[in-house]
């Protein structure tokens, strides 16, 4: 052996693990790194046409046909449910869709439909999932600066029972009742605006028609009325047009036979002003006039006025006036 070889054997030795293989020497080292690292001047390969689908190409269109084929689909069935799938590149993909879906289930972002011939167990877990209250009184009615009336609360209940059993949730009823508030406000709102026309209306028509009783006859019809409170009550209570209509007291002829009763009740109250004559004003006033007779005051119109007050006075007796 050499001096030279025998200077590299120690290295060698001393570099060698026990019960293991000496490395390579560092010429064979460097020829490795380099016969690895070296980029090759071999082309990439090209797909020719015609050539078979890649494995990853494959495994994408082979999880689609699974899925069709496990849900037995034929036709275009088939065919719509593969192209459905197209918006998913891998099964992964479908899986994170349905996770996102769940979780707005249970957000309550979503919310699943009841099948129609769901189970009374699927019912309750529905009920439970939308937080329907257990009896129609469960729901909340109340709705911000809404003071529902007496008139309002069997219609309200009504309401509540038939959303319960269509297994309302609590905010649609909310809103149906803010909605029911809303319209009948307006409802009322235009009612008084078409009362209050119907009486102008009335009142001109028959002012026209009265002439220079219209304010007599009206003062008659209204005490009339004050001594039958049960027939103005219905006056002006009652509507016409199966009850959408106009208060029966503002309706024209209504009011003209009130007149013509008014006068036949009263007929003292078409000579005495003011039309609310008694027995007491009428002997008054004729009183008055017998103590200007057989004097210079005593005029031909007082003549003529109680001659009319005899007559008044002799149908208030006959009628028990």
């Amino acid at each position: 052996m050499t001096n030279a070889a025998l200077a590299a054997a120690p290295a060698a030795v001393a570099t060698q693990e026990p019960g293991g293989i000496a490395p390579a020497a560092n010429n064979d080292l460097k020829t490795a790194t380099i016969e690895q690292t070296a980029p090759s001047d071999a082309p990439a390969a090209v797909a020719q046409p015609g050539a078979q689908p890649t494995a990853a190409s494959s495994a994408t269109e082979n999880f689609r046909t699974r899925i069709v084929d496990a849900m037995n689909l034929q036709g275009a069935e088939r065919d719509k449910e593969l192209k459905r799938l197209e918006r998913f590149a891998s099964e992964a993909d479908i899986y994170k869709s349905n996770r996102e879906l769940e979780k707005k289930f249970s957000s309550g972002d979503v919310r699943a439909k009841l099948a129609e011939n769901a189970t009374p167990e699927q019912v309750a877990e529905y009920r439970k999932q939308i937080g329907v209250p257990e009896t129609p009184d469960g729901y909340d009615t109340n709705i911000e600066g809404v003071v529902f009336g007496d008139a309002d609360k069997p219609l309200i209940g009504d309401f509540a029972k038939a959303m319960h059993e269509a297994n309302a949730d609590p905010s649609a009823v909310k809103a149906g009742l803010a909605w029911y508030a809303k319209h009948t406000e307006q409802l009322l709102a235009q009612r008084a605006q078409a009362d209050h026309d119907a009486e102008i209306e009335v009142k001109v028509e028959l002012g026209k028609e009265w002439g220079q009783d219209a304010k007599l006859n009206f003062n008659l019809i209204n005490n009339t009325l004050e001594q039958y409170p049960a027939l103005k009550e219905a006056l002006w209570q009652a509507r016409g047009e199966h009850g959408q209509g106009r208060y029966v007291g503002y309706n024209k002829g209504v009011l003209q036979e009130l007149a013509r009763l008014s006068r036949e009740l009263n007929p003292a109250a078409t000579i005495i002003p003011g039309g609310n004559a008694n027995m007491r004003g009428l002997q008054d006033e004729m009183a008055a006039i017998e103590k200007k007779m057989g004097t210079s005051s005593y005029t031909q119109a007082d003549r003529d006025r109680y001659t009319a007050l005899v007559e008044i006075k002799e149908k208030q007796s006959a009628r028990g006036g």
